[in-house]
C-alpha cells in the first residue's frame, strides 16, 4: 500500500471511529437535547446543499413552460376547492402551491380548511395533519361536512399526536404512495412553539419546498398576531405583517386567505363565513370579499345571490346591480 492510500486509510478510521463517538453520546442526552442537535445537523446540511446548488438553466430551455404557465395566468386551472367563488379568486389549488388560511380564534379558519379536504377528498387522496384535534373528532366533523357520511372520502391522518416539521418529509412520502393530491395543516403555530423568528422562517421555506418537490398544493392554518396598539384587529384590514409567527411566512404563501365569522361591519354572521383574500399569485387582484353558507360549520356557497360580472347582461336595474355589488365590496360602509 502506497502512502497516499495508507492516509487514506488512516483518514477513513480516524472518521468512523468519530461517528462511532458521537452516536454513543448522544444516548447520554435527553430527548430535548438529541433533538436541538438532530436541528442543528439539519441546518448544517441545508446550508451545504444550498452551496452545491450553483446550476443555471436558460430561458430558451423553459419555452414550453413558460407558454403553459401565461396560459394559466388569471384563469382557474388548478384543483377545485368545491366553493367556486373562491376558485375565481385564488385560481383553484395548483401544485406546488401554499395556501395560507389564517385567522382570529373562532373565525372558522379550520371549519374552511376541513370543508375544502373533504371536497377535495370525494375525487382525490387528502393528507390531513392535525396537530389541535385527535383524529376521531376531526372525522365526525368530517361526516357533517359530507351529509352525514364518510363514504367516498379518501383521507388520511398521521398516527402520532406529538410532531414537528421534521416530522413533515416522512409523512409527504408515506402519503405519495397512495397518490395523494392534498395536504393540510391545522395548524402551523404548533409546529413553531418554542422556536425564534429565524427558525420559523426556515420552517416556512421548507414546506414551500416539500410542496414543490412533491408537486402537491398544501393548506397551512395559522393564527393572527395577538390584538395591540401595533397590530390590526378587525379582519378586514389584515396584511400579512398580522400573520402570526412571522410574515415571511405570508411572504412564501401563494395565496393567503384570512376567514371571519363577523361580517365586513365586524358583526357576529350566524348564517355565513366571510374572506378576504390578502395574497394571490397569478390572479387579478380584487376589493371584494367572499361570503359563504355557514351551517354548523359545514360551509357550501351563498346560492340565493348572483352578481353579474362586468358586461354581463341582465335584467337587474342599475341602482340594484350597484347595491348588490357594494354589499361584497371593501368600498362600503364601515
Amino acid at each position: 500500500m502506497g502512502k497516499k492510500e495508507l492516509n487514506e486509510a488512516e483518514e477513513a478510521a480516524r472518521l468512523a471511529f468519530r461517528k462511532k463517538k458521537l452516536v454513543e453520546s448522544l444516548k447520554e442526552l435527553d430527548t430535548e437535547d438529541v433533538e436541538d442537535v438532530v436541528i442543528g445537523g439539519e441546518i448544517e446540511l441545508s446550508n451545504r446543499e444550498t452551496r452545491e446548488r450553483g446550476e443555471l438553466i436558460h430561458i430558451s430551455e423553459l419555452t414550453e413552460e413558460i407558454d403553459k404557465a401565461s396560459k394559466e395566468w388569471g384563469v382557474v386551472g388548478g384543483m377545485s376547492t368545491g366553493l367556486p367563488s373562491l376558485d375565481a379568486r385564488i385560481g383553484g389549488l395548483r401544485d406546488g402551491d401554499i395556501v395560507m388560511i389564517a385567522g382570529n380564534p373562532g373565525g372558522g379558519k379550520s371549519a374552511l380548511a376541513g370543508n375544502i379536504a373533504v371536497n377535495v377528498a370525494k375525487t382525490e387522496h387528502v393528507l390531513f395533519i392535525s396537530l389541535e384535534m385527535l383524529p376521531h373528532r376531526i372525522g365526525a366533523r368530517f361526516k357533517h361536512y359530507n351529509n352525514g357520511t364518510l363514504e367516498g372520502l379518501n383521507i388520511s391522518f398521521q398516527k402520532e399526536s406529538k410532531i414537528d416539521y421534521r416530522h413533515l418529509r416522512p409523512l409527504f412520502e408515506s402519503a405519495s404512495k397512495k397518490d395523494m393530491r392534498l395536504v393540510v395543516l391545522d395548524y402551523f403555530q404548533y409546529l413553531g412553539r418554542g422556536m425564534d423568528m429565524q427558525e420559523v422562517a426556515k420552517m416556512s421555506v421548507e414546506m414551500k419546498k416539500l410542496a414543490q418537490e412533491f408537486g402537491v398544493p398544501f393548506i397551512i392554518i395559522l393564527s393572527l398576531r395577538k390584538g395591540g396598539t401595533q397590530f390590526k384587529r378587525k379582519w378586514t384590514d389584515v396584511e400579512l405583517e398580522d400573520l402570526m409567527g412571522t410574515s415571511a411566512i405570508g411572504y412564501d404563501a401563494d395565496a393567503v386567505i384570512v376567514a371571519s365569522r363577523t361580517d365586513a361591519k365586524n358583526n357576529l354572521d350566524h348564517n355565513h363565513q366571510w374572506l378576504k383574500i390578502v395574497k394571490v399569485r397569478d390572479m387579478p387582484s380584487s376589493d371584494e370579499f367572499i361570503r359563504l353558507q355557514w351551517d354548523k360549520t359545514k360551509i357550501t356557497e351563498v346560492t340565493e345571490e348572483w352578481v353579474p360580472k362586468p358586461g354581463e347582461v341582465t335584467d337587474m336595474s342599475e341602482e340594484e346591480l350597484e347595491n348588490l355589488q357594494a354589499g361584497l365590496s371593501l368600498g362600503g360602509e364601515d
